[in-house]
């Protein structure tokens, strides 16, 4: 007989643990998802175009040995200032018939002795390079711009030399090459860089620019108003981008057309129907699954 109660007891037990189980089951069922939120703002955006530049001088006088002979003299050393006309070394010339004087070979233009191809008593043929004038304070840019992309630039267009400091050097295009070279599929573009300020952030001491240098330049180009999202923001449904927009505390999902997509953010093309809009808040995570129509709960925090 008391076996016979135990055995009841047992099974009401059970019943009991069945149904808690399937009440617990059930409410874990109807909680609702967490997900994180992001108001939809207009913001300035441009299309960004990044090309390697080379720091060149203006001024660039390369001069060639008109005879040949030895170098007697060198007068000014590498890096020295010197003046249009100055003798910079002098060459005498070693013909075994005729006796020449020495011929002291001129800077065609002021500058800075920046490189000197010979060296004392060294031989030199006729065209031999021998040294070249430059003028570290004026400088220029050059870059190589895609074929395609020459439409998008004329004479004028700024940009900025990117990592120098906290405030940009601003360039500007000066010379545009209306040819196209067909090796490389691109146009040379000569850029002016203009003056930086003089006090403050980014003044003349913090800017080292130096002939030879291989510096990145932005342009910003086609500034305007577009709405920017994560990217983890978009949702695709047979291949077609969607955004989830909470309304009511309910999630909707409404299509997008992507413009660009950049550094893990995407920029959407306006919608002409006005189905997403500012001030609308669209998920950009979830904690599980979102179908249309669901109800969700905001988290301020971090979800995984």
């Amino acid at each position: 007989m008391l076996g016979i109660v135990f055995h009841f007891a047992l099974l009401f037990l059970g019943q009991i643990t069945l149904v808690l189980w399937d009440g617990l089951a059930a409410a874990a069922l109807i909680t609702k998802p967490k997900v994180l939120v992001q108001e939809i703002s207009l913001q300035n955006v441009s299309d960004q175009m990044i090309f390697p530049g080379r720091v060149r001088s203006k001024i660039e006088a390369l001069v060639n040995a008109e005879n040949e002979g030895l170098v007697q003299r060198i007068l000014k050393p590498v890096g020295s200032s010197v003046q249009r006309g100055e003798s910079v070394l002098i060459i005498q010339n070693t013909d075994p018939v005729y006796k020449f004087a020495p011929v002291p070979v001129r800077a065609p233009t002021q500058g800075f002795l920046s490189r000197l191809d010979v060296s004392l008593m060294s031989k030199v043929e006729k065209g031999a390079s021998l040294f070249l004038i430059t003028d570290p304070r004026q400088l220029k840019i050059e870059i190589e711009i895609p074929a395609a992309d020459l439409g998008s630039f004329a004479i004028g267009t700024v940009g900025k030399i990117k990592g120098t400091t906290e405030a940009p050097q601003e360039v500007r295009i000066v010379g545009l090459s209306p040819l196209v070279d067909v090796k490389t599929g691109t146009a040379s573009a000569q850029l002016e860089i203009s003056p930086p300020p003089t006090h403050g952030v980014g003044a003349v001491k913090d800017r080292v620019f130096r002939a030879g240098m291989i510096v990145q330049v932005q342009f910003d180009l086609n500034p305007r108003q577009g709405i920017v999202l994560p990217s983890s923001a978009i949702v695709y449904r047979d291949r077609k981008p969607f955004v989830q927009i909470l309304e009511n505390g309910k999630v909707m999902k409404r299509p997008v057309v992507i413009r660009s997509e950049l550094g893990g953010t995407i920029e959407l093309v306006p919608n002409p129907k006005d189905e997403i809009s500012q001030g609308q808040k669209v998920v950009i995570r979830a904690n599980r699954y979102l179908a249309d129509g669901d109800e969700v709960e905001i988290d301020s925090g971090k979800i995984e």
